[in-house]
């Protein structure tokens, strides 16, 4: 599982690299401030290195918002509450750096975009006996593929979190993968004059 991360960003570089700018418009920069709000829901798998019992399955509710201004490079906010039916039960906040590795120029039609996010995660888990309630803190790596109907978007993610616990837990490491299916809306403000 420590791995998954690393996997996401060769590919992320592997897709970079071989993009070029003359490959049409799902490559060139949007001229306009790209906003989307998205809400989504789906499987997770929750693990620790050492305490019993190591594994859980559940599900993954999150909310993201993405903003891409004039350029492939973006930032990415959400927030996000997992868990199963007897715990645990994680609510996390994170925010990161977003690479739009594909993208339409124009939101007219069917169109979309192929995302690859990294950044920060604080997640709060409690009911993960034995262990007490506390605090993680960590990495948050995600590829996002989205389709775009004019400003409606439906998409799909597969999401790494991992983090150290703040506060003494036997486990050194915590993590969550998740595959989630979403649904929102898609925007380009500030459109520059061409």
């Amino acid at each position: 599982m420590r791995l998954l991360p690393l996997a996401a960003g060769l590919l992320a570089v592997a897709v970079a690299r071989n993009a070029r700018a003359d490959d049409g418009a799902w490559l060139a920069p949007v001229d306009a401030v790209r906003v989307s709000g998205s809400a989504g829901y789906g499987l997770a798998d929750f693990a620790r290195t050492q305490t019993s019992p190591m594994e859980r399955p559940g599900l993954m509710f999150d909310v993201q918002l993405r903003v891409h201004a004039y350029s492939p490079h973006g930032v990415v906010f959400g927030v996000a509450e997992g868990g199963e039916l007897f715990g645990p039960d994680v609510k996390i906040v994170e925010a990161g750096y977003s690479l739009r590795l594909l993208g339409s120029r124009d939101l007219r039609g069917a169109t979309g975009a192929l995302y690859f996010d990294v950044g920060p995660v604080l997640g709060v888990v409690t009911d993960a006996e034995p262990a007490a309630d506390h605090a993680t803190f960590g990495v948050r790596t995600a590829i996002t593929g989205d389709v775009h109907l004019w400003n409606l978007l439906v998409g799909a993610t597969l999401a790494y979190r991992g983090g150290v616990p703040l506060s003494g837990e036997p486990d050194p490491w915590e993590q969550a993968v998740s595959a989630t299916l979403h649904a929102g809306l898609v925007f380009d403000l500030g459109r520059r004059s061409q």
